[in-house]
């Protein structure tokens, strides 16, 4: 497989000198499931930054697609985005429009006609399990339905690349289980999926690859094995 996301030598210093990620190498491959893992500031979320181009190294290259996006021109950015799918920890959807109208405003952006505007949107619901509820507000769903509305959201542009910061934080754990497996499924359908989580025991249930890292550093990259799983994650 080719690689989808490849960083070399990255280094991502903030505000005050805050090294939020130090000289990080590694490689995605297309289709792959992975797993960030590691305690909160990490630099889970600044590897997911740095791939969306919210942000840009310090030092180092970062390819996505086999284009080198280090410096990324604004005028690139949108084009980039199309191919990458964000989902965040707070859903992040509009309170005042219904879960058809969510979704039907990125496919307007991104110039679809009406007509296949409808075909998309039933299609993406459909794949999430909720065909049933394109006249729902917000506010009228459970956490779980939210956080579908929120995946379907990123689905929108059919993207090479789905990036999912948390996706079950805010969730019970058999919700976070029923949207992981949602997860699987459209990983199965080849979108590569970057998922960062402090969802261990998910981590230990899910056979994928986990990258662990400990104040910005990759500290673990490999495919785990149960056992080596239990061992990393047994004392959190």
């Amino acid at each position: 497989m080719s690689d989808i996301v490849r960083f070399e030598n990255v280094t991502k210093i903030y505000e005050r000198g805050i090294v939020a990620l130090r000289d990080a190498s590694f490689a995605v491959s297309k289709g792959e499931m992975v797993f960030l893992t590691g305690p909160s500031g990490a630099g889970k979320t600044t590897i997911m930054r740095l791939i969306f181009a919210e942000i840009k190294p310090d030092y180092g290259r970062i390819f996505v697609a086999g284009e080198d996006i280090t410096n990324i021109k604004r005028h690139q950015i949108p084009y980039l985005r199309r191919h990458i799918g964000v989902v965040f920890q707070d859903f992040r959807l509009l309170n005042d429009r219904t879960v058809a109208e969510n979704l039907d405003i990125v496919l307007i952006i991104l110039g679809f006609n009406a007509r296949e505007r409808k075909k998309r949107l039933l299609d993406i619901l459909s794949r999430v399990g909720l065909a049933h509820r394109t006249n729902s507000y917000p506010r009228q769903l459970s956490g779980g339905e939210q956080q579908r509305v929120a995946i379907a959201r990123a689905l929108a542009t059919d993207p090479m690349i789905l990036l999912a910061d948390e996706p079950t934080g805010n969730l019970d754990p058999d919700t976070s289980w029923d949207i992981m497996q949602n997860l699987r499924q459209i990983n199965a359908r080849g979108t590569t999926m970057i998922i960062a989580t402090h969802n261990y025991e998910i981590v230990r249930k899910i056979e994928a690859r986990v990258m662990h890292i400990v104040d910005g550093v990759l500290v673990g990259e490999k495919e785990f094995s149960e056992s080596l799983k239990s061992a990393l994650f047994e004392k959190r």
